[in-house]
């Protein structure tokens, strides 16, 4: 799921950050408060908010993709099936 390369600095780790771009690291993120915030253009939030953010994506798609990443299903309302099983249904 990497979007963009991170090194650790200090007592957190930092990386360039992908919304303007920018070439010099200016991306701090905080394991710990599992935070991240850009002093160059201000973009900041959670994995979720990084995610509907860089890939355009819905909070439910954002929730879905952070859990498949660590190779979890995501929750899901009671009577929703997951994407696979929904597919199955529609395939037949």
């Amino acid at each position: 799921m990497a979007r963009v390369r991170v090194t650790e600095a200090g007592r957190g780790c930092q990386a360039c950050c992908p919304f303007p771009t920018a070439k010099t690291p200016s991306f701090p993120v905080s394991p710990s408060k599992q935070f991240s915030h850009c002093v160059g253009c201000g973009a900041h939030g959670s994995a979720i908010s990084f995610l509907m953010e860089y890939d355009t994506l819905a909070f439910p798609d954002a929730i879905e993709e952070l859990a498949r990443s660590v190779g979890m299903e995501g929750p899901r309302e009671s009577g929703s099936q997951s994407p696979q099983a929904e597919q199955q249904r529609t395939d037949h």
